[in-house]
């Protein structure tokens, strides 16, 4: 157990992180912006026996619902929608919450819905357009998936095609290497490679299966949208902006904006940039972002954001992580300095 998590648990034990978020409300002016992307109980399969990237699960059903509960406890947790609302009539005081969602799972609907409206608590869903509705699984989740199920025989042909080095890795490092390689290559040439790997299983009659791994449909995120929920962009197709010309940063931020404006029928004033890195975003993307008619935009760079002094379109998030514990939590949102990193 490392010193962090031994402190955490302390502070927990004995209630003293409550009575910080005791104080905290009336000293701090911060606006503390949780990011998960999916709700899913592994039913105790391992890192290795899960048939997909166990990484982007951030928490089981119950873990969720016990954060939602402690969440609204202790900050009024709102939507970017009205907290614009909020800051032109200058009626922001205090702490201020906002559950985030990237990339638009299916578990997202059947599991973290569920919860959020039992409890009354709204949440902002960043989508990305292209996925839903098609069947297509995201591109990073696909190669996870192929990458730890290809059979043996095939897998050096992969290595081959991906020209990512697998020595001395298991699958998943594999594929954690793979992606952070993909993230650093042009758009064209991530692309490539995504279309060699499918080409492959499709020439070779390879499927990789994880029903659960599937984007939303436009009526599940109607139906979410209808009930409180706010749906923000996450591009159309989870590029890495950073890697693409004006014209291709331009048609995913504003098309994917126009695009669920005219599903849902609400503002879509928010959006979280994929991936989310320093290096993933630059002023072509800040550019086009405003120009768009975003209000605000999300980065996936940990961190809070205080009132009056926000960056609106690189706001921090603080991570929430299939591990996060309910000591780990609570300290994160009472000192996210301490814990939020």
């Amino acid at each position: 157990m490392g010193k962090k998590t031994l402190l955490a648990r302390i502070l927990f034990g004995t209630g003293l992180i409550s009575v910080i978020l005791w104080i905290n409300k009336y000293l701090c002016r911060r606006l503390v912006i949780l990011a998960y992307h999916r709700v899913l109980d592994l039913h105790g399969l391992s890192d290795d026996e899960y048939a997909s990237d166990v990484e982007l699960v951030s928490a089981s059903c119950a873990d969720f619902e016990w954060q939602v509960k402690f969440l609204s406890r202790h900050f009024p947790v709102t939507t970017f929608g009205d907290y614009a609302n909020k800051a032109r009539s200058g009626d922001i005081r205090g702490n201020l919450a906002i559950i985030t969602f990237d990339d638009g799972f299916k578990d997202n609907y059947a599991n973290a819905f569920p919860i959020l409206k039992k409890h009354n608590t709204p949440a902002v869903f960043f989508v990305s357009v292209d996925y839903l509705d098609t069947g297509k699984r995201f591109w990073f989740e696909f190669l996870v998936s192929v990458i730890k199920q290809l059979p043996e025989v095939h897998f050096g042909k992969i290595v081959r095609l991906l020209s990512v080095s697998a020595e001395g890795q298991d699958r998943m490092a594999y594929a954690e290497k793979v992606l952070d390689y993909m993230k650093h290559v042009s758009n064209d040439t991530r692309l490539e490679m995504i279309e060699a790997v499918y080409r492959y299983c499709e020439e070779n009659n390879i499927t990789v299966v994880d029903p659960e791994s599937r984007a939303m449909s436009w009526e599940d995120v109607r139906e979410m949208s209808a009930n409180g929920m706010e749906i923000g962009s996450h591009t159309l197709s989870h590029p890495i902006l950073s890697r693409l010309s004006n014209d291709e940063i331009w048609s995913e931020v504003d098309e994917s904006r126009k695009v669920i404006e005219a599903r849902t029928g609400e503002e879509c004033n928010s959006l979280a940039y994929p991936n989310g890195g320093a290096e993933d975003m630059n002023e072509a993307v800040y550019e086009a972002v405003g120009r768009s008619g975003y209000q605000y935009a999300c980065s996936y760079i940990p961190g809070i954001n205080i009132h009056g002094k926000l960056s609106v379109y690189s706001l921090k998030r603080l991570h929430v992580e299939r591990y996060t514990g309910k000591a780990e939590f609570a300290a994160m949102l009472a000192l996210p300095g301490l814990f939020g990193g």
